[in-house]
Formats: C-alpha cells, sequence, structure tokens
C-alpha cells in the first residue's frame, strides 16, 4: 500500500511541475538596440576630446602593438614597456623553438619562458619600487617590496583547520 501511495505521490508532483512549466510564458529575446548611424565611430565625448587635446589618449594603432607615444608615456611607464618588448622577444624566441623541438626540450624551454615571465614581473616590480621611492612614497615601495618577498619565497601551504574526515570502510 506504502508504494501505491509513493507512485501516487510523485506522479502528483510530476504532474505539478509539468503543470507550473508549461504556465511560465516563453522566455523573450531582449529589444535590439536602437541603430546607429555609424557604428564603429567613437561617441563624441567632452572627456574623449579633453583627452586628445591634452595628448593623453592613446594612438588606437600604437596601443594595440604595445607601444606608447613618447608625450604620454612616464619615465616609468617607458621603463616598464622596455623591460615588456624585451621579455615579448624573448618569449616569442623561446616559444618559437619549443614548438618544433621534441617533448622534453619543449618542456624545458616552457620552463625558462616561466622564468623569463617571473624575471619580467619581477624586474617591473623593481622599477615601481625605486619610482616610489624616488616620490618619497616609502609605504609604497615597502608594500611592493613585500609583493617582491612573497614572490621569491611564497609562503608554505598550511594544513587546513580541520582535519579531513576518515574515508568510511567501504564493503
Amino acid at each position: 500500500m506504502r508504494e501505491i501511495l509513493r507512485c501516487l505521490a510523485l506522479v502528483a508532483l510530476a504532474t505539478a511541475v509539468s503543470l507550473a512549466l508549461a504556465a511560465e510564458p516563453e522566455p523573450q529575446l531582449p529589444a535590439a538596440p536602437p541603430a546607429r548611424e555609424n557604428p564603429s565611430a567613437a561617441p563624441d565625448l567632452d572627456v574623449n576630446q579633453a583627452e586628445i587635446e591634452a595628448g593623453v589618449a592613446l594612438d588606437p594603432l600604437k596601443a594595440e602593438s604595445g607601444a606608447v607615444g613618447a608625450d604620454a608615456a612616464s619615465p616609468m611607464i617607458a621603463e616598464i614597456e622596455a623591460v615588456l618588448a624585451a621579455s615579448r622577444a624573448a618569449v616569442a624566441e623561446l616559444s618559437a623553438r619549443a614548438a618544433t623541438a621534441d617533448p622534453a626540450t619543449a618542456h624545458a624551454l616552457q620552463e625558462q619562458i616561466a622564468g623569463l615571465k617571473q624575471q619580467a614581473e619581477l624586474d617591473i616590480l623593481g622599477i615601481q619600487v625605486r619610482h616610489a621611492r624616488a616620490a618619497g612614497d616609502v609605504e609604497l615601495a615597502a608594500r611592493i617590496e613585500a609583493d617582491i618577498a612573497a614572490i621569491l619565497d611564497p609562503p608554505a601551504p598550511t594544513a587546513p583547520a580541520e582535519p579531513r574526515p576518515a574515508p568510511a570502510e567501504q564493503n
């Protein structure tokens, strides 16, 4: 008798769910945004014009390649860009070699690439520390140096706060 009641309850539940789903309206697509006359043109904003007149707007073609106009780059940014350019060139050269190398050599080259990328990050942080100190921002320099220390000597992983439960015996 209990089995029959369970079956009836399941059938009633399934019927209720299907009726509820049938009562929901079909999802509607969002309305299309209004068409613009020239969709590729940037909007005329006072902020954009002010940046252009101030000379801080970047040339989009140079921005895509990673180069910033000399007028817009601060000395720190210029140094960082030089580090990034050198790093990209070295990584590209090692990647090209890894593409045609045997698996063991390719793995070693990938490790070299990882080392180059980490060294570039450390070099950039070093540049930031030097410029922060030159600007008199000792607190910022100390925070960046702490970040450098954490990269060079990462903290050891800690044990979980609660011990893992023992696995249940399987019969």
